[in-house]
């Protein structure tokens, strides 16, 4: 019997005979069956990445408010003398205090807002497997994250089983 190639790609290659997957050869005639399941995964660079994203975050923020702190002070001079001319400087001066502190107050909470963000949410994969089931056992043989591919290497092996079946 001649042996009819199914499937061949990188690593793995399925014939009506066997299937070979890294080297490791498995004989058809032992399989009973063949399916494909998936496991999720974290991706965990993507975990760095936030923890980085939210670290700058801080970092710029402190910055920003340094700024705001030195600038402030430059405005809110300006702001009390307008406003000491234009309605005396006891009044100027609580106005001025008043909207200084709120403006610190509202960038403090618009700061920890934006350092609460999640900036991109845990981003997952799925590995998907291909598995034999023999007589006696049952076997993972190949994992990858292309679907198509293990979908790929399933079909064939079904079409080798009936193949061989005769079918």
């Amino acid at each position: 019997m001649n042996e009819r190639v199914f499937f061949e790609s990188g690593n793995v290659k399925v014939t009506n005979a066997r299937i070979v997957v890294n080297g490791h050869t498995y004989q058809l005639s032992n399989v009973s069956s063949c399916w494909a399941n998936y496991t999720e995964h974290l991706e965990a660079d993507d975990d760095k990445r936030a923890r980085l994203r939210k670290y700058f975050l801080i970092v710029g923020g402190v910055i920003g408010l340094g700024i705001a702190v030195y600038l402030g002070g430059e405005v809110h001079e300006v702001a009390a003398s307008l406003l000491n001319a234009a309605t005396g400087e006891y009044v100027g001066r609580l106005v001025t205090n008043i909207v200084g502190w709120l403006m610190f107050v509202l960038l403090g909470v618009f700061a920890s807002f934006l350092a609460s963000l999640r900036l991109d949410p845990q981003k997952t994969y799925r590995n998907y497997h291909v598995h034999l089931q023999s007589a006696g056992s049952e076997q993972q043989i190949i994992s990858s994250r292309d679907k198509q591919w293990i979908d790929n290497i399933i079909a064939a092996i079904n079409d080798a089983m009936i193949y061989r079946s005769g079918v």
